[in-house]
């Protein structure tokens, strides 16, 4: 045997490699042995990975393995069945076929029956041309691959079928019998419980918990779903959010766009490639929200929340962003030209020494500063609201005079269990960190228990508020059915207190529209609340066939500023601001002036104007009003002349 025919020698290693676990690679071994006897090589170790054949050279576990076996054994013989075995991207194959050269290892793949030198240990032209067209076709196979992976996944998800990966809240997969390319397919169907939850959740986004138009925010609903057992999905304010959001409820084709981490970058170990990518999907789910519905709490939220700021303790529902003042028809006057909140304006006029109260749109310039008065539109709501006291006081006397406390205590067991739970998690996950720190000590890991035990504590301390405001609930129940206000009582107690009258109020009014404003007269439509107008009306007849109540006008003539005239009228009619005209029943008509000359109040009851003494506190702060409630002292009397003389009394 001549030394160049005896210069790779009769040893090889045989590599072998698969991309994931569930795939083996003994069919592989099996061919290459078989390959190394018909050659006459003995094979004196075996590669086997499970790794990408699209990761990094300096990442590739399986073929730092095999240089260290062919340095420890003086092998230069390696035996694969495919080119890309060895990697599938073209630039690595290069890289790699170069540190064969370099090395004078001989590589040999048996389904090309290529072999990268030749008998005089030489590397030919056409061995790299044969080699870089193979590599070339080795990552084309698995591009086009991908392609029809993705097309065969897009074609499922539209379908409804599962491709894999997390399900939505409120589906299951079942597997079918349905046969698709081959495999069986998973089927994406309604999971009943869940989907109830889900339109559960929607309607208090919409109409309130329980009917309470006030409780309808997202930490409210998280609440609500934590006492009333809900799935533990359900119990994150942020879950709470993205399911109202969730377009594929609808049972439309919704196209997606999702971040991911891009493989290249966090399998392959490129890292000149971005660690996250954006890719898009169409998906259809089976529908478990209607479009109407989905649509109306996607206005809210984007309209309602952002334009006016939603604050679950205050009674309308909305942040009163005063902060000097206490206003008593906050978040209820609406501009009639923007149909956005009114806000208090509290400001000192030039030359004048007592402050003017005003209504005015924030969003004023694209139709206009136009001020209401406060004074007025306050003492038209709280008037009105007096007016309806009297059937309101009869249904509180309905009340029965002890409740039970079954459903209460129901929900403080579920908040319970909810602590319960949230501590096993705190204890689990000190448990992991004592572990992980015996093998690893760094402040990283100590930063990341400690971020992550503080959102277990901080959520463990609103179970224990939770806890303690349903028992208080269940308390402040029993002692509003076991007394309830008398009339009189209880305006001469709220008449003097500010925040009384306006919780009052706004259990009653649900908003205030000045429909028309002149420099003569004030039209005021009042809305009453959805969920209360039951317990409200002047006349227990003044509903229309739908069961709702007839709309209620406040007529106000403001030009003798002293001595203002107030009417109201709850009936079937309309106002036409165009001629300024109301239509009233019985084909009857009646224009502003005539409002007030119904001295019978055939249709307009008139109300008694009496200013009301809730505004001392009021002050639009700063150095100005500093000055007008502590006027400057007076000035020291002049010293006395040395030549005066004292002036006596004869």
């Amino acid at each position: 045997m001549s030394e160049k025919e005896d210069f790779f020698g009769k040893t090889c290693v045989c590599l072998a490699r698969v991309s994931t676990s569930a795939q083996d690679y003994q069919a592989q071994i099996d061919a290459l042995h078989k390959k190394a006897a018909e050659l006459g090589y003995t094979v004196i170790q075996d590669v086997k990975t499970k790794e990408s054949g699209f990761r990094s050279y300096d990442k590739k576990e399986g073929f730092k393995e095999l240089i260290d076996i062919m340095n420890n054994n003086k092998c230069r013989i390696v035996l694969c069945t495919e080119l890309s075995r060895l990697s599938r991207k073209k630039i690595l194959l290069e890289q790699i076929k170069q540190w064969f050269i370099d090395n004078k290892i001989q590589l040999i793949v048996i389904d090309l029956n290529f072999t990268l030198f030749d008998e005089q240990q030489n590397t030919s032209m056409t061995t790299d041309i044969v080699f870089s067209v193979f590599a070339a076709m080795a990552e084309s196979e698995m591009k086009e691959k991908f392609k029809r992976l993705k097309r065969g996944r897009i074609a499922l998800i539209k379908d409804g079928y599962s491709t894999g990966g997390k399900i939505c809240f409120g589906y299951d997969v079942v597997k079918t019998t349905e046969k698709i390319s081959g495999k069986y397919r998973s089927k994406i169907i309604i999971n009943e419980k869940a989907a109830e939850q889900i339109r559960t959740i929607y309607d208090w986004y919409l109409n309130g918990i329980n009917g309470d138009i006030t409780q309808f925010s997202t930490e409210k609903i998280k609440e609500e779903c934590i006492a009333r057992g809900f799935e533990r999905y359900l119990h994150s304010k942020r879950n709470v959010n993205k399911a109202l959001k969730y377009r594929q409820y609808t049972g439309v084709l919704v196209k997606t766009c999702n971040r991911q981490k891009n493989s290249e970058y966090w399998d392959y170990g490129d890292t000149t490639k971005p660690k996250y990518v954006y890719s898009s999907s169409e998906m259809k789910l089976p529908m478990i929200i209607d479009k109407q519905t989905f649509d109306a709490v996607q206005k809210k939220m984007g309209k309602e929340c952002t334009k006016k700021k939603a604050d679950p303790t205050s009674p309308t529902g909305y942040a009163d962003k005063s902060r000097k003042h206490f206003t008593l028809l906050s978040k209820l006057v609406i501009c009639n030209a923007c149909k956005g909140f009114c806000s208090g304006e509290y400001r000192i006029r030039k030359g004048e020494r007592g402050i003017s109260t005003h209504y005015r749109c924030l969003d004023h310039k694209p139709h206009g500063a136009h001020e209401l008065s406060m004074r007025y539109l306050d003492f038209a709501a709280w008037s009105y609201c007096k007016l309806q006291y009297t059937k309101y006081h009869e249904y509180l006397k309905s009340l029965p005079k002890s409740i039970s406390t079954t459903e209460i205590e129901k929900r403080i067991e579920n908040f319970q269990n909810r602590k319960q739970s949230l501590n096993d998690d705190l204890t689990l996950l000190a448990k992991r960190y004592l572990d992980v720190k015996s093998f690893v000590n760094n402040d990283e890991i100590e930063r990341e228990f400690i971020a992550d035990s503080k959102k277990l504590q901080k959520a463990i301390a609103e179970c224990d508020a939770f806890i303690l405001r349903e028992r208080e609930n269940m308390e402040y129940q029993k002692r509003a059915v076991e007394k309830a206000w008398e009339t009189g009582e209880f305006f001469s107690k709220i008449s003097d207190n500010k925040q009384d009258m306006k919780k009052f109020i706004q259990h009653v009014v649900k908003s205030i529209e000045a429909v028309y404003h002149d420099l003569d007269y004030y039209v005021l439509k009042l809305d009453l609340r959805s969920d209360s107008y039951k317990y409200y009306s002047i006349d227990p007849d003044d509903y229309n066939a739908n069961g709702l109540p007839y709309n209620n006008y406040i007529i106000i003539y403001k030009r003798d500023c002293l001595r203002p005239k107030f009417r109201l009228i709850s009936a079937n009619c309309e106002f036409d601001t165009n001629n300024k005209t109301f239509f009233l029943p019985d084909n009857a008509k009646g224009t502003l002036e005539q409002v007030f000359k119904d001295d019978d109040e055939v249709y307009f009851k008139s109300i008694v104007y009496k200013p009301l003494n809730i505004y001392d506190d009021d002050a639009p702060g700063g150095k100005i009003m500093e000055k007008l409630i502590r006027p400057e002292p007076a000035p020291p009397p002049p010293p006395p002349r040395k030549n005066s003389q004292k002036i006596s009394s004869q």
